[in-house]
């Protein structure tokens, strides 16, 4: 019973680890510059309609092939637990997203379009210690006689809809544009790890759990948990030659009503509980966990509350520069109020012709390190547009050594 106890406190913290990791994303869209100066330059179109979806994952250590083994095998090997230890490093981010969405630009004159959208976004970020990932693979017997320090931890996954409206203004020589959107939160789930310390006697005979942590999550029985705003800002410039684009995407907040919260800051002291397999997984790495059970061993009890959380919001800046049908282009994106990684970028395009284009981005950071992409585009039928950008190329060409994968796809029609 009391190994059962102290197992079921950190399976808390660890299944809500990348190890279940569930699916804005990480994407650089670099169809974005050619759909918008192919409808500009469109003197008989006044209306776009497009179509998107995406989906990208990264992490900064893990390489694809053993996160793939990781998350989607049915039982974890040996070694595939060996090979993602030693991948790791004292502190990792992961992150994964996905988004869909349906946009129409309507151009009511060579100086103003009106932009709505709709929206459906998804987020997960998480910042983990190597340790915790070591105790939920290898159990805690190789740390008897010292104590383990399992945080800081902090994961967010987070879930909404969108339902946008903008302008765009020419004002000068570029573009100056301003959104609004009605947010619908759908799904939060947060943790924050500030403090995990364990301690397991040399002999077995006791174990100290020291933690301090903050855990809330939404009603998994509605979509329609909590309502927010965000705001948008935009500057483009697009020229025959030099193209720059500046974008503040969902800067805004989501008030979520009658979360779930879970409060601890104390030590727990636990006796008589052998050492050799309490945190050693025998069955799936995707073990769930009761919260009502965990609930009884922490002794404390959730609290209803409302909770107003800042949206993930994009900044970010690009560039390019044509020279004939050769593009060289540069950007760098941040996302704020996540785990993420300031990323930088370099890209070059290369027009096949008056309508299909093809380009090369290398980036650095975000939930990864060095990226690839390659991407794809042009016209497919009349008035219809079509790209492809797959994410993270490398994972198909040399998934043992790089990391992270995912890909975008839009359709675009003009009427």
């Amino acid at each position: 019973m009391q190994r059962n106890k102290i197992r079921l406190i950190l399976l808390l913290f660890i299944s809500l680890s990348p190890i279940v990791v569930e699916a804005q994303n990480d994407l650089s869209k670099p169809e974005a510059i050619f759909l918008v100066k192919q409808f500009q330059n469109d003197s008989t179109a006044t209306l776009s309609i497009s179509l998107s979806g995406g989906y990208s994952i990264n992490t900064n250590n893990v390489s694809s092939k053993q996160l793939s083994n990781f998350m989607y095998a049915n039982a974890v090997s040996e070694g595939d637990k060996q090979n993602v230890l030693s991948a790791l490093s004292s502190s990792n981010l992961i992150g994964y997203g996905g988004d869909q969405g349906i946009t129409a630009r309507y151009k009511q004159s060579q100086k103003r379009y009106f932009i709505a959208g709709l929206y459906n976004k998804n987020m997960i970020s998480v910042d983990f210690k190597k340790n915790l990932v070591e105790l939920a693979l290898n159990g805690n017997k190789m740390f008897a006689g010292a104590e383990v320090v399992l945080g800081p931890f902090n994961y967010t996954n987070l879930m909404y809809q969108q339902v946008y409206l903008g302008v765009e203004q020419k004002i000068g020589r570029g573009f100056l544009g301003i959104g609004f959107s009605g947010l619908n939160g759908m799904k939060l789930n947060q943790l924050n790890l500030k403090r995990a310390n364990l301690y397991t006697e040399m002999d077995g005979a006791y174990i100290d759990f020291d933690t301090d942590v903050d855990f809330s999550y939404s009603n998994k029985q509605s979509n329609f948990n909590g309502y927010g705003f965000s705001t948008s800002w935009s500057y483009k410039y697009l020229g025959e030659k030099n193209n720059l684009v500046v974008n503040v995407n969902d800067f805004g907040f989501i008030k979520w009503q009658n979360l779930s919260t879970y409060n601890t800051n104390q030590k727990y002291h636990f006796e008589g509980i052998g050492i050799t397999d309490i945190f050693n997984f025998s069955e799936s790495a995707f073990s769930n966990v009761n919260l009502s059970n965990v609930q009884s061993v922490l002794g404390i009890d959730p609290k209803q509350k409302d909770n107003i959380v800042a949206t993930p919001t994009t900044l970010s800046i690009d560039y390019l520069h044509s020279i004939g049908k050769l593009g060289l282009g540069a950007g760098a994106k941040h996302i704020l109020f996540i785990n993420y990684i300031p990323k930088v970028y370099v890209r070059t395009s290369y027009a096949l012709n008056n309508f299909w284009w093809g380009a090369l981005t290398v980036s650095h950071g975000g939930f990864g390190g060095f990226d690839y992409e390659v991407a794809l585009g042009g016209k497919i039928i009349d008035q219809t547009f079509f790209s492809i950008n797959m994410h993270y190329a490398e994972w198909l060409i040399v998934p043992n050594q790089t990391a992270g994968q995912g890909i975008d796809v839009v359709v675009s029609r003009f009427f």
